[in-house]
């Protein structure tokens, strides 16, 4: 679905108890929102994993006789004690993508959040397969670190 061309704000979100997909648009002016919604195309599946200098994998679980489908993924956190440049795996044990961030030096310094968002849904490569997104511990010192991988399974 396109979202009306001149929307200043646009955001999907999904409700997991209906299974339906809403796009909110905010308008131009306070309390002006629009609601778009569609259908999901099948069941919702959000993995997330959190800690502070420590590795992070949130995992989509393999589901039997059904395929998973990744629609995307955010890596959230803090800088370390040095700064370093880590490597993200997106992977299903066949497929494989990787994603390189950099985590700043000190410690209350935020590092720029990986935002991934896949234009087009990317299935698992056999049924019963899992989708694990692993992100490597930021380093010493770190404080925070997030990370959530999402799509649906069918």
């Amino acid at each position: 679905m396109a979202l009306p061309s001149g929307s200043p704000v646009a955001m999907s979100v999904a409700d997991p108890t209906t299974g339906t997909q809403q796009d909110v648009i905010a308008g131009a002016t306070p309390g002006n929102v629009a609601l778009f919604t569609e259908a999901m195309p099948a069941t919702l599946v959000v993995g997330t994993s959190t800690g502070a200098a420590q590795a992070n994998s949130p995992t989509m679980p393999a589901v039997a006789a059904k395929t998973n489908y990744v629609c995307g993924f955010t890596v959230t956190g803090g800088g370390a004690t040095s700064a370093t440049a880590v490597t993200v795996t997106l992977s299903d044990g066949t497929l494989t993508f990787n994603f390189m961030i950099n985590i700043p030096v000190g410690v209350a310094v935020p590092m720029t959040p990986l935002v991934v968002q896949f234009k087009q849904p990317i299935p698992a490569s056999a049924v019963n397969t899992a989708w694990t997104l692993t992100v490597p511990t930021f380093g010493s010192g770190n404080t925070a670190a997030s990370s959530n991988i999402w799509g649906y399974v069918r």
